[in-house]
């Protein structure tokens, strides 16, 4: 195996393996209910089974043997076969595409494709007969008949379907999906006729690959983006409704988490419980930090809502949102598994009314026994609790909540906690 042929095995190998990373990357973080979603898992595995096969073409001609002679036969079938379901499912793709964002029916273009592409699957298959593609010789090298050239054109022309399709509906298109469609398309164009012209190294098969890279970066993981800030958003919106039913208001639990976050940040910047406080802790935090009531929507409103002081009994029932909140998003853990920021939420959910000396709900825990993220999460709550009206009081002023806070550092709140917020309080002033 000479030197060029060493390399081009070595880079269709290392691609298939990529390939294949991506297979399981696309299928694991693109939603399911995502229409692009089977296309694009279905162009990872076709594009890893094209540059394998491509590989033991390589691998195996030239050899004179019995296994030489079915294997370079089946691979570059297998080549042939992937290229022509490869622009095929890169066509459904831009036509799935284009219906999910707003066109009436599949272009006109789609339905000529396909025709072209079946015609040219047919004319593969009997060439496995007649050898007017492509044949082999006695030791099984490679060699291009009298129909390639034709055959390869239909492929190109399929492709420039696919491009002018693009063209014309491009205002229906994000900036995103025309630069993948144009790279999928272009670059294996501009190598496919360039090895119409140069016969040797497959570049048009790294180019697929290297085309793919971008479809997969730009189009399935920008969906994993795009469809976490839509579950946040949702959750946000949902925790600000719980919210609303007992203080007219969902911006609460968005001001809480800007709370949150600027004492965590503060923390890190003073070395508090550096161990624990990282900036991706304060990330998680200020994500939970809308959930942290949540369980109030087992309570009912007329407890929520009352204009006058509690009894006992209510305000053992008020009490209970906090195992109530601890069980809902429990709940939602064991549904779609733990990890990101909805456990921290359960911490906070269950312990922000937890004191630092012990005598706080629903567990009494103490000093350090309360999650870091529930302390800080009581300081937050709290200060916004005193600068916001209630039914039975109005919000008190930003200074009287500030010396709130500061007086029950030590008893109510962790005293390093308490003396982060003093730091950056006034920051808080225009929320008031």
């Amino acid at each position: 195996m000479d030197a060029s042929v060493y390399a081009q095995v070595l880079i269709e190998t290392w691609a298939a393996f990529m390939a294949l990373v991506m297979f399981f990357i696309t299928r694991s973080v693109m939603r399911k209910n995502n229409p692009k979603r089977n296309d694009i898992i279905l162009m990872n595995l076709f594009t890893f089974v094209l540059l394998v096969a491509d590989a033991l073409a390589y691998v195996y001609q030239g050899s004179p043997s019995k296994l030489a002679y079915y294997m370079v036969r089946i691979s570059n079938f297998t080549v042939f076969s992937m290229n022509h379901l490869l622009i095929a499912t890169i066509s459904r793709l831009l036509s799935v595409n284009l219906k999910e964002n707003g066109s009436r029916r599949r272009p006109y273009w789609f339905y000529c494709g396909m025709v072209l592409l079946a015609l040219d699957m047919c004319q593969l298959i009997v060439n496995i007969f007649t050898r007017h593609l492509y044949s082999f010789d006695a030791d099984n090298l490679y060699h291009r008949e009298s129909l390639y050239s034709i055959f390869i054109v239909i492929q190109l022309l399929v492709m420039l379907m696919d491009l002018i399709v693009v063209a014309i509906y491009r205002k229906l298109l994000t900036k995103k999906e025309i630069m993948s469609y144009v790279s999928f398309i272009l670059f294996p164009i501009l190598a496919t006729v360039w090895i119409l012209f140069n016969y040797g190294i497959s570049l048009s098969n790294i180019a697929v690959f290297t085309s793919l890279l971008l479809i997969v970066f730009l189009m399935a993981l920008d969906d994993t983006e795009k469809f976490s800030k839509m579950h946040e958003k949702i959750i946000t919106d949902f925790a600000g409704m719980v919210e609303a039913r007992e203080e007219g208001t969902g911006i609460h639990v968005r001001k809480e988490a800007i709370y949150v976050e600027a004492i965590g940040n503060q923390m890190i910047k003073k070395g508090i419980y550096y161990k624990k406080m990282k900036p991706d802790l304060v990330e998680k935090m200020a994500k939970a930090a809308p959930l942290h009531d949540m369980g109030k929507i087992a309570i009912s409103d007329a407890i929520l809502n009352k204009p006058s002081k509690l009894t006992d009994e209510e305000f053992a029932t008020v009490k209970k949102h906090t195992t109530e909140g601890m069980k809902l998003l429990s709940k939602t853990i064991l549904s779609v598994g733990g990890g990101g920021y909805m456990e921290d939420a359960l911490d906070m959910a269950w312990s922000h009314h937890e004191r630092w000396d012990g005598t706080g709900y629903p567990q009494g825990l103490k000093g350090e026994d309360i999650p870091v993220t529930a302390r800080v999460m009581a300081v937050a709550d709290t200060f916004d609790a005193l600068i916001s009206n209630r039914p039975y009081r109005k919000a008190y002023s930003f200074d009287e909540a500030v010396s709130i806070i500061k007086e029950e550092s030590g008893t109510h709140f962790d005293p390093m906690i308490v003396d982060c917020f003093l730091d950056i309080a006034d920051e808080f002033r225009e929320e008031v």
